[in-house]
């Protein structure tokens, strides 16, 4: 059988206490992701997409075979608002100097996230995390369960910073994924032009519907809630975020479109192949509805080819065109101006 591809993790999340997490030093996570990477590769993953952490230091050690791994995308660090989701200070922490607070340079930062604000400042970090060869880049779209300090139905970054970074992949030639669990933050990035969602736990049919017609692509990750619901506590999650996944699994099953991503089971990367199987059949109508509309009619499909930061498609995010040697835009079933395939970008 194919390798297997995991679209969403989080190598350096050593600890599910983000609070503890960011006090630990460099090494220990990085001793962790090299542990972690080694048993997916064990259980047969052969192919990963870190959302938030990795960096090109981790991608380095695997290039070296410092470490054995699959292959690696990665975003840099996810960004996040003052208070945000990715913001992993504790209500307490009032000082942005608190010396557990890691400084980059121009903000705050911790081993998953930045803490950016204003248009400039997200577009200074993108460009950044780019240079560092990130293949995408991510932002806190919404609250989240695993922070402490922001409400879960919380929409994050204003209106004019999601276009900044829509913008700014888009010049750069990649795309930009949103953390979202709530319906009206998932219509609003939809609105503004985010390409992929990570998520989406609360989506509604008609924003599915949405997604789709405008090529969104949404990583559900519907696991990760029975998952931490079932162990969660057990694994040094915080009180404030075990209320905050209770409210999530009460406002789905609450919902007409959440039955199908019940169950008992949950997928953890050292379960077994029906366990995997139960989490694909959990997946709701609604995300059904975005991969359905997602693919091009019959006759039109496009082959993939390499791009220089790979990752999900970069053929201008409708499936249609692809880049090339020499910065021009071709269809994908073209040959490349030289007559030779594209071959892997050392920053991939």
């Amino acid at each position: 059988m194919p390798g297997l591809i995991d679209a969403h993790i989080h190598a350096y999340f050593y600890d599910m206490n983000v609070n503890r997490l960011e006090r630990l030093p460099a090494t220990m996570y990085a001793h962790h992701a090299a542990n972690m990477l080694r048993d997916m590769l064990d259980r047969g993953f052969t192919t990963v997409r870190d959302t938030g952490g990795a960096d090109y230091g981790l991608w380095l050690a695997i290039q070296k075979g410092l470490i054995t791994a699959p292959r690696l995308y990665y975003c840099e660090k996810a960004l996040s608002q003052t208070g945000g989701h990715a913001d992993t200070r504790h209500h307490h922490d009032y000082h942005h100097h608190d010396e557990h607070v890691v400084m980059c340079g121009c903000c705050f930062a911790n081993p998953l996230g930045v803490i950016v604000d204003g248009v400039d400042s997200v577009r200074r970090v993108i460009r950044e995390q780019l240079r560092r060869g990130a293949s995408f880049i991510k932002f806190m779209g919404s609250g989240g369960v695993a922070s402490v300090s922001d409400p879960l139905e919380g929409i994050q970054f204003g209106n004019d910073e999601v276009r900044a970074i829509v913008e700014e992949v888009e010049n750069h030639l990649v795309y930009c994924t949103a953390h979202i669990h709530p319906d009206r933050a998932l219509k609003r990035a939809i609105g503004l032009g985010v390409h992929c969602i990570e998520h989406g736990t609360l989506i509604e049919a008609d924003t599915a519907n949405m997604a789709a017609d405008k090529g969104v692509n949404i990583v559900p990750t519907l696991a990760v809630i029975a998952g931490l619901a079932e162990r969660g506590e057990e694994f040094g999650h915080p009180r404030e975020s075990l209320d905050k996944l209770e409210q999530i699994r009460t406002k789905r099953s609450s919902g007409s479109i959440t039955e199908a991503r019940r169950g008992e089971g949950w997928f953890r990367h050292r379960s077994d192949r029906r366990a995997a199987a139960d989490a694909v059949d959990r997946v709701q109508p609604a995300l059904t509805r975005v991969l359905e509309l997602r693919d091009p009619e019959p006759g039109h499909r496009r082959e993939r080819r390499d791009h220089p930061r790979q990752g999900p498609d970069r053929r201008d995010f409708g499936g249609r065109l692809c880049r090339y040697p020499g910065g021009r835009w071709q269809p994908a079933g073209e040959p490349s101006a030289d007559g030779r395939r594209r071959r892997p970008h050392p920053r991939s």
